[in-house]
């Protein structure tokens, strides 16, 4: 394993224990982006993308450009 998927995998892990404390009660939206070091608003996006697709809407896909 590479270090970028280890990262990767580290910070998917962070997400999941900080989500399903924060679904627990034990911390508010403010905490939660502390945590992640990321705005409300994003967590909530990335919230919204995990419901969705699991761990896989956590990983970015490529951005494609149209421009030649």
């Amino acid at each position: 394993m590479n270090r970028a998927t280890w990262l990767q995998d580290r910070g998917m892990q962070k997400f999941r224990d900080v989500l399903s404390r924060w679904e627990a009660g034990e911390l508010s939206m403010m905490d939660v982006g502390e945590v992640l070091a990321m705005s409300e608003r994003q967590f909530r996006r990335y919230r919204d993308r995990y419901d969705e697709d699991g761990v896989e809407g956590l990983v970015d896909a490529p951005h494609y450009s149209i421009c030649p």
